[in-house]
């Protein structure tokens, strides 16, 4: 038995206390009549607050690094054009409005809507102090916050909800000490303790650190991981897929058998969302000792499996694949690889190509498997080019981006490599109920 000087085990469900300061607004508080300037797409440069004379106004906080933001700005309009006189949405950022117009101007994809940008904004922001984008506030008439939550709420059957004057429950976002955390215990507590596990409900309020990491500095093994909030069914996938060791993040890999598979994937309508990610979303927090690195993901997948009360593994099975095969005779992308290239990278131009520069083959088809999954393709792609050299290649963007099979397939035939469907033995994660 290893000697552990300190040894804590607690999974439990966490429950953050929000830290409350009195300048920021809540729920049933009045908005001010602060001054807003800087204002772009609207009648007025500047206007008070008090001066939008409307039965809802939804306040949008979005910030230029937020994809999400920048991809819901497009609803945003449509709702403000569908709705009209009865309300009206703002976008309010904290960026300069030199900057802000700057970003609209340099991404020619990103289209400002025809609605009030209140930008450089401190006015609204000292109101609403946070650091997590989105945040949307809605006001009533009278000025009065009636909800304080994130940017999937702001659909048109809840509008249409508020507007007949029915209730709305909503997620609320809460003030807490730190928005931002790379661990839910004490940092001198932390210190002390050897051997720690975590699993914590989702809270609206705060963003978890992601990642591995080793408490012996850059140059020991990962001792420590913390998953952000996530789907149950992502938190099997961290912790059997093992770090890249089995290839189970796609969909199409997942093997539930009797369970009830609705608590593992995001609901399709947004309007179960506040009730998933209250009772179906968690964060995880695990550290063992320095010397037990190498069980750090089977004790993560016992703690998993306890907790949700499944047996989960990995298996080989035959399932349908997307497969990376080099054509015969033809070896562009290969023979740019042997180049005498300084260093290996990848990128993009700002001619809308991305180039692949004297790039391992495996970190290439990381980046391909990293695409598929990103555009929600629930095949895994095999790479069987058994190929293990660099590659070097200029990709056009549109395909990859609209995820245009064909397309992609005409991009990678340019360099000897292709993309088929096929069916092949692979990795499966198969999650069932503990019998027990």
């Amino acid at each position: 038995m290893l000697s552990i000087c300190v040894r804590c085990i607690i999974i439990t469900l966490l429950i953050i206390p929000p830290f409350t300061v009195s300048a920021q607004l809540r729920i049933g508080d009045k908005i001010p009549d602060v001054y807003l300037s800087n204002v772009v797409n609207y009648h007025d440069s500047a206007f008070h607050f008090h001066d939008i004379k409307k039965k809802l106004i939804i306040i949008d906080f979005w910030g230029t690094g937020c994809m999400g933001c920048i991809e819901g700005l497009p609803e945003l309009g449509r709702l403000q054009e569908r709705f009209g006189d009865k309300i009206q949405i703002l976008a309010v950022n904290k960026q300069s409005k030199d900057s802000t117009l700057r970003f609209f101007s340099s991404h020619k994809r990103v289209k400002m809507p025809p609605i009030p940008f209140v930008m450089g904004d401190t006015a609204l922001e000292n109101c609403f102090p946070h650091v997590l984008n989105p945040l949307v506030i809605w006001v009533d008439s009278n000025f009065v916050v009636r909800q304080m939550t994130s940017g999937y709420n702001t659909r048109d059957y809840n509008i249409e909800k508020y507007l007949k004057g029915k209730a709305l429950h909503f997620l609320t976002f809460s003030y807490v000490k730190k928005t931002v955390i790379d661990t839910f215990l004490d940092r001198e507590l932390v210190s002390g303790t050897n051997y720690y596990s975590i699993i914590t409900h989702y809270s609206p309020s705060i963003q978890m650190f992601t990642g591995l990491v080793s408490t012996e500095g850059k140059m020991g093994e990962p001792n420590a991981i913390q998953v952000g909030f996530s789907s149950i069914i992502r938190l099997f996938v961290t912790a059997f897929s093992e770090h890249g060791k089995y290839n189970i993040a796609p969909r199409g890999c997942w093997l539930l058998r009797g369970i009830d598979t609705s608590i593992f994937f995001h609901p399709s309508e947004t309007s179960s969302m506040d009730y998933y990610l209250s009772h179906n979303y968690y964060g995880y927090c695990l550290k063992v000792p320095e010397d037990e690195w190498r069980s750090l993901f089977p004790f993560m997948q016992h703690d998993l499996e306890r907790y949700f009360h499944v047996r989960a593994k990995v298996v080989k099975r035959s399932l349908p694949c997307y497969v990376l095969v080099k054509r015969e005779k033809d070896d562009k992308a290969i023979q740019a690889g042997m180049k005498r290239i300084v260093g290996s990278y990848h990128g993009e131009r700002p001619d809308s190509v991305s180039f692949v520069r004297n790039e391992p083959m495996k970190d290439f088809v990381a980046i391909m498997q990293g695409i598929f999954l990103a555009h929600h393709i629930p095949l895994p792609l095999i790479d069987e080019t058994d190929y293990t050299g660099k590659v070097q290649m200029v990709l056009r963007n549109k395909p990859f981006r609209s995820f245009n099979m064909k397309m992609i397939r005409e991009e990678m035939q340019k360099y000897g490599f292709d993309i088929i469907k096929r069916r092949r033995r692979t990795d499966a994660l198969v999650i069932a109920k503990d019998k027990k």
